[in-house]
């Protein structure tokens, strides 16, 4: 049986993220990918933000959503 799991160290031990169904004792081959932690979805948007240009961007963001003429 082969299977993937995703796991954490503690520092002391390596410990599932979920429960794994093995029975106590039972011999297992583990090998070790390291990851690399998963962004927060917020600081990606951030990334990408772009200065527009625009001081009042956020007070009147309906209106240059909207095409046609501005005033």
């Amino acid at each position: 049986m082969s299977e993937t799991i995703s796991a954490h160290f503690d520092g002391t031990v390596i410990v599932p993220d979920v429960p794994l169904g093995l029975p106590p004792g039972r011999r297992l081959r583990v090998r070790i990918e390291t990851v690399e932690p998963e962004s927060y979805p917020l600081t990606e948007i951030a990334h990408l933000a772009t200065d527009m240009g625009v001081s009042d961007l956020a007070d009147r963001h309906e209106q240059y959503a909207q095409p046609g003429p501005k005033d």
